[in-house]
């Protein structure tokens, strides 16, 4: 059986509009193979249950680049194991992180604005996003995105102090996204781990993404998609049995590639 998993901004969805109808062909030709499409996003809960919405998927998805797993329960398809939660947490809460942001700002002075700082209209001026849409992304329970603004040799002594206070730093599109024991590679492995195809063996897992902060879900699949972006260059899924890099961006690369790995399987 195969599994698809991707990234959202700048992957399946438009990194501009966040429109997806450029993909709309490979998504109804998943969809009619029985393909589940898993979102794994720096999304919250409540814009990804929005957007599955919006969509009609049903499949679980990844919040927050990887901090947990929704949308377990009520999974009919037998590929999946029982759940006693709709929820798996593999990250830390908020609070927790924000409390040790706060308390490196405080000591070094570091210069950073993250969603905490930002109001609605903040978050939509600098993502595009409508107000209810800033609103949902600003419901975050497990990490806290932010930008950096101060030099680059300042960012280093961050990064070191982060990795001190037991966080981690990954860039994605717009944003440098903060978490604790978490990844969207670790995601992908415990997705694995609760699947179950009896007969069947492990799912051939399909895995898309555009910035450097895909590379640990890129690594862990069986095949890994590359979507063309400023920064797509700096990944190299080397843990992957087969790379494919998309000469289009966004969700036209995206169409482009899953109606090729189909076609040729």
């Amino acid at each position: 059986m195969k599994l698809v998993i991707t990234d959202l901004d700048g992957s399946l969805l438009d990194h501009d509009s966040y429109d997806y109808s450029a993909a709309t062909v490979a998504l109804e030709a998943l969809s009619s193979r029985g393909i589940p499409v898993v979102f794994c996003s720096s999304k919250t809960r409540p814009e990804l249950l929005k957007l599955r919405e919006e969509m009609h998927n049903t499949a679980p998805y990844v919040l927050e680049n990887g901090a947990a797993i929704g949308g377990l329960l009520h999974q009919h398809d037998a590929i999946w194991r029982q759940q006693t939660d709709d929820m798996l947490v593999l990250g830390r809460p908020r609070d927790w992180i924000l409390g040790k942001l706060e308390k490196l700002r405080k000591r070094y002075a570091f210069q950073f604005s993250g969603f905490h700082d930002l109001s609605d209209a903040g978050v939509a001026t600098l993502t595009g996003l409508r107000i209810e849409q800033a609103r949902l992304a600003r419901q975050r329970e497990f990490s806290e995105p932010l930008l950096w603004q101060s030099d680059d040799k300042e960012y280093q002594n961050f990064l070191e102090c982060l990795k001190q206070e037991g966080l981690t730093a990954e860039q994605g599109g717009r944003f440098i996204n903060i978490a604790a024991g978490c990844s969207k590679g670790a995601a992908v492995r415990k997705l694995r781990s609760l699947l179950h195809a009896p007969n069947v063996g492990d799912p051939q897992i399909i895995a898309l993404g555009d910035s450097p902060n895909d590379a640990s879900m890129l690594n862990e699949a069986d095949i890994a998609v590359i979507i063309r972006s400023a920064r797509s260059k700096e990944i190299a899924a080397s843990g992957a049995h087969k790379v494919i890099r998309t000469e289009q961006p966004g969700p036209a690369g995206w169409n482009k590639a899953i109606l090729q790995i189909l076609n040729n399987t």
